[in-house]
């Protein structure tokens, strides 16, 4: 018997070797459904590709700075205005259009009469999604400070005070008695 050194120096039946894959058409591509051997392609982009990508970017970003250069309040302003218009809580419309609004640096600061106002004004992060896509600053916020004394005109709605039991007896003793009084001066 020979002895099998891993080398096949006997010829073998062209039927054999044809049914047998060859070890370049092993590879079988995990997507394909029945099992067929597929090449395996992927794209590699070329350095022609990336110098595009980069130039891309580069005009995008150079669109984003000439557009944070034209910052401004009035643009501020019409996004803020904008916004309010098409909320459709009136809470809300009433706390945006109260607001007045001043900018420092990348900050949008608004003074509010109230602390009720500015909570409303905080939790709008519509808002601020809103300003920061349309001026193109991804890191700009809102500031939102209670100052009483850029409202003078503003009345604040207090609540009304809870009677105690008395205080009610007097109240109605009091209505009573002016009643009584009104009754006996028209018979």
């Amino acid at each position: 018997m020979p002895i099998k050194t891993g080398l096949n120096t006997e010829k073998q039946d062209p039927k054999v070797n044809s049914e047998l894959p060859s070890a370049s058409t092993q590879r079988i591509n995990p997507t394909s459904q029945n099992g067929e051997s597929k090449p395996v392609t992927s794209k590699i982009p070329s350095f022609s590709g990336f110098a595009a990508i980069k130039k891309s970017i580069v005009e995008k970003e150079a669109s984003k700075a000439e557009s944070r250069k034209a910052l401004n309040l009035d643009s501020v302003r019409e996004i803020w205005a904008g916004y309010a218009e098409n909320n459709p809580s009136k809470n809300t419309t009433t706390a945006l259009s109260t607001a007045i609004l001043s900018l420092e640096g990348k900050k949008v600061v608004a003074k509010v009469p109230t602390i009720i106002t500015r909570d409303i004004i905080l939790q709008e992060t519509g808002l601020i999604e809103n300003l920061r896509e349309q001026l193109h600053i991804p890191d700009l916020t809102i500031e939102a400070i209670v100052d009483k004394s850029a409202f003078p005109n503003f009345e604040e709605n207090k609540p009304a005070q809870m009677l105690t039991q008395k205080e009610k007896y007097l109240l109605m003793l009091e209505k009573i008695l002016n009643w009584e009084s009104c009754r006996k001066k028209w018979p």
